[in-house]
């Protein structure tokens, strides 16, 4: 029996994760903690990793960009099989089912960073032409998110969100 049990972005890796969540609580010691970290389904990441999953809209939505830029392709396959993400209620429901209580948490992440800017070499410009600002804007997003992201908006919309519970015991 553990006093807690932590999963930092594994459950979207695995098929059964309602089973997953269950036997960490039920490897948890009565008043033991879990703490999960989950990408969020209800993020705009949700939208771009499903058109990179999908062969005929990716080269669709690619063929503009390799015609002009010849190898640029921000809608390349997502490179992996299986990655499904959660949601907040989701998760909630599943820990509460298993007997966790005062479950709380806070969102993590805007993400668009990654999936936006990146591909489209957005931020490699803009690192190349105004670095300082470039920092700048980034620790805006990070601050934005310490100050903001324990809200329930952000909880159930920023691209990961952390979730926690006590055992009931």
């Amino acid at each position: 029996m553990f006093d807690t049990v932590i999963s930092c972005r594994v459950l979207q890796h695995l098929h059964e994760q309602e089973r997953a969540v269950g036997e960490m609580a039920r490897v948890l010691k009565p008043g033991g903690e879990m703490a999960l970290e989950l990408y969020n389904f209800w993020n705009l990441k949700t939208t771009y990793k499903a058109i990179r999953q999908t062969p005929w809209l990716r080269r669709i939505l690619n063929a503009p960009f390799r015609a002009v830029f010849n190898s640029m392709s921000p809608f390349d396959d997502w490179g992996l099989d299986h990655d499904l993400y959660n949601g907040w209620f989701q998760v909630k429901g599943w820990m509460r089912g298993f007997g966790l209580a005062q479950i709380s948490g806070r969102g993590a992440g805007f993400g668009y960073h990654k999936y936006l800017f990146q591909p489209f070499f957005i931020d490699a410009q803009w690192l190349k032409r105004a670095p300082g600002s470039l920092k700048r804007y980034y620790q805006g997003c990070f601050d934005f998110e310490k100050r903001w992201f324990h809200l329930a908006w952000f909880r159930w919309t920023g691209e990961k969100f952390v979730i926690w519970g006590r055992k009931q015991g």
